[in-house]
């Protein structure tokens, strides 16, 4: 089920149908479907009108930065470990920079090649200026922020390539609504033409944003569809017993598939 929506404060995947009558489903609907998320065009053109049906992943980019100021996270360089393992398995190239600093990342968005963006690192939500506020903590303790994700290089990159984001950090999966339209990750990369975008609503834990990434890739790569892919993370990061199974909004083609050939 794909859910088209631009209300930036209901958590779909959390819905969970009953009737006054006794009825209700066995889970919400994140276990009890296979869904993903997307946002519509509105009248000022942010949105997009479309998710791709297939996603690139021959080249991709995964940040783990360290910090001076903000705690250091203990999953973040193991994640990143692993995942360059199975990107090497798969015959997918790293264009990661080489260290995470927000120009590193501001020069690779702005060269493009790569078709997949992952994240291992600390983010903040601030409703009140989504769009200027909300972060994602990379090295040197520097915040990359939404309103940063602009200018001609970029935009052309995102619109050609419909590139893949998973930001695993928490709370940067959530909206809230900017001046005149909505604001926050989701909105910036969608409207931008990303393909796919991955984050948690909420704080996660080391032990369960691990546990999801590793079986969500495992399983988009095993062929499974992103839905499905998305439902296996949850499975995986639920042994960790706390919310973290929950917190994670995905923006893409239930159905899609990743092509890596």
């Amino acid at each position: 089920m794909l859910v088209l929506s631009d209300e930036p404060y209901l958590p779909w995947e959390l819905l969970w149908p009953y009737d006054a009558d006794g009825w209700e489903d066995d889970a919400p609907w994140c276990c009890s479907l296979r869904m993903t998320r997307w946002l519509r065009k509105d009248a000022q053109g942010n949105g997009n009108e479309k998710p791709p049906a297939q996603l690139k992943l021959k080249a991709w980019s995964v940040l783990a930065p360290t910090y001076s100021l903000l705690p250091e996270l203990d999953g973040a360089q193991e994640e990143r470990s692993i995942l360059l393992a199975i990107a090497e398995q798969h015959g997918i190239a790293d264009v990661s920079p080489p260290n995470p600093t927000w120009q590193g990342v501001m020069d690779l968005l702005e060269r493009g090649g790569y078709d997949w963006l992952h994240a291992a690192a600390h983010g903040n939500f601030y409703a009140e200026s989504p769009d200027t506020d909300t972060a994602l903590w990379l090295e040197q303790d520097r915040a990359l922020t939404p309103d940063a994700v602009v200018g001609a290089a970029i935009e052309r990159h995102l619109r050609a390539q419909r590139p893949a984001f998973f930001f695993n950090a928490c709370q940067v999966g959530r909206q809230g609504w900017a001046l005149t339209r909505l604001g926050g990750w989701a909105n910036r990369l969608i409207s931008g033409g990303a393909g796919l975008f991955v984050a948690p609503l909420w704080e996660v834990s080391d032990r369960g944003a691990l546990a999801f990434a590793q079986a969500f890739y495992t399983a988009l790569l095993d062929g499974r569809t992103v839905a499905e892919s998305t439902y296996t993370g949850r499975m995986a990061a639920r042994q960790a017993g706390d919310p973290t199974w929950l917190a994670y909004s995905v923006y893409g083609h239930p159905n899609a598939r990743v092509a890596n050939g």
